[in-house]
């Protein structure tokens, strides 16, 4: 996943600046260019929060919507980019679906998350039980011997994981 979410960026105090829309994470060979259009509305500042985000589009990571309405910096949502672009499909669902549980919205507190959503476990799909178990096995334990996830009872694993802890219903599944 190249260019991870286009945020709509306004000058809060300002209104008379036009707002700027920018690709997060910056492409290396745009960033110069991006700072320069963030500067003409007179933001931008990479040690201040004085961007108030507009709009959001993320076909893939929805739960960043959330921040609209909130303030960042630049460094903050670049930042964040570059975590999300490294995360794969599952990745991605364990950091909406944590977003959502949490109620978190700034760009500050989902870089803190990026940092621990790995470790969510995220039930979207009940029909195979055995595969839920083996899957919370390894969301907990990071990895294991490959004998030793064979080993593993993934239908006992996950319904000690659903009876013996309450869920938290999201649109993304149940965390």
């Amino acid at each position: 996943m190249k260019n991870v979410f286009e945020a709509t960026l306004k000058n809060r105090i300002s209104a008379h600046f036009a707002p700027v829309t920018i690709t997060f994470p910056i492409p290396e060979d745009q960033y110069e260019q991006a700072i320069l259009a963030l500067e003409k509305s007179q933001i931008g500042d990479v040690r201040v929060q004085d961007c108030l985000i507009d709009n959001v589009h993320a076909p893939n990571c929805p739960a960043l919507n959330r921040m609209i309405g909130t303030m960042a910096n630049v460094d903050e949502l670049d930042w964040l980019g570059k975590q999300l672009e490294s995360f794969d499909r599952y990745e991605l669902l364990q950091f909406n679906a944590a977003v959502e549980r949490f109620g978190l919205s700034a760009a500050d507190e989902l870089i803190d998350l990026s940092f621990c959503a790995r470790d969510v476990t995220v039930i979207s799909d009940f029909s195979d039980l055995e595969r839920v178990g083996r899957k919370h096995y390894l969301t907990v334990h990071g990895a294991c011997d490959p004998k030793e996830l064979e080993n593993l009872d993934g239908k006992e694993t996950a319904l000690a994981l659903i009876s013996g802890q309450p869920g938290y219903v999201t649109r993304y599944g149940v965390v």
